[in-house]
């Protein structure tokens, strides 16, 4: 709502508030009130989607010589609370804080196994939608650099497309595909991973190529009946024998 009272209009020209219902037992003036005598106070709640900021004071006092009490603005844009990582946390500092304007720079840490592959520090901005810009992700396992996976397994009927590479890096991924009327089983993909965060294993059963059915018309081996001949064909001429006798 609109700061309505010419006064208050005055004092208060961006009206990013609006007037409550002053706190007592019927006493200073109500909402909506058109006249305030000396010593009324009141109290102003945020509108139009802007935050309180914290620590300020959203109470202006009816002072003599029909004047308001300064107040300086309590409300405005924020962005809600900034975007968990996965390899980061926000710095202390940061962490403390419950109202982000627009414009203001979270940082990072690094999470206990992960180190800065950069001098910078990972950060995130409120933009002027009030979401946060997307921080860069600078913060690198420690084992990855040590971790290597040995040569994913063949599949029958099918290859991956890591073949020919004989050393594979932490978190790399290599993707099934199988021949011409095969089709793939289970997961396409694995990825090099570690259980004991010395050694690295594939991740995930391997996926198989299964042959897809395709029907074959065969050619007819039995002969039937009423197409045969009913007799069997005569034998050829006797080739006398010519083998001497001794």
């Amino acid at each position: 709502g609109a700061v309505t009272d010419p006064a208050l209009a005055a004092a208060f020209p961006l009206e990013p508030w609006a007037i409550q219902t002053p706190p007592g037992a019927g006493k200073g003036p109500q909402k909506g009130a058109s006249s305030f005598p000396v010593g009324s106070r009141v109290t102003f709640s945020c509108s139009g989607g802007a935050r309180r900021i914290p620590g300020m004071p959203d109470t202006v006092e009816c002072l003599p010589g029909d004047i308001w009490s300064r107040l300086a603005e309590p409300c405005g844009r924020s962005c809600a609370a900034p975007t968990r990582l996965r390899f980061a946390a926000l710095s202390k500092e940061d962490e403390r804080r419950n109202f982000f304007p627009v414009g203001t720079n979270v940082s990072y840490v690094c999470r206990p196994g992960y180190e800065n592959s950069s001098e910078i520090s990972p950060s995130s901005t409120c933009l002027e939608n009030l979401t946060w810009s997307q921080p860069a992700e600078l913060c690198r396992s420690e084992y990855s650099c040590l971790i290597t996976c040995p040569p994913p397994p063949p599949i029958s009927h099918g290859r991956h497309d890591g073949e020919g590479i004989e050393i594979f890096a932490y978190n790399s991924t290599v993707t099934y595909s199988c021949e011409p009327n095969f089709q793939l089983v289970g997961n396409g993909s694995i990825q090099c991973g570690s259980r004991d965060k010395t050694s690295g294993v594939w991740s995930g059963a391997t996926p198989e190529c299964k042959g897809a059915f395709i029907p074959v018309q065969c050619p007819l081996l039995l002969c039937v009946t009423e197409h045969c001949p009913t007799t069997p064909p005569s034998p050829g001429p006797q080739v006398p024998d010519t083998t001497a006798v001794l």
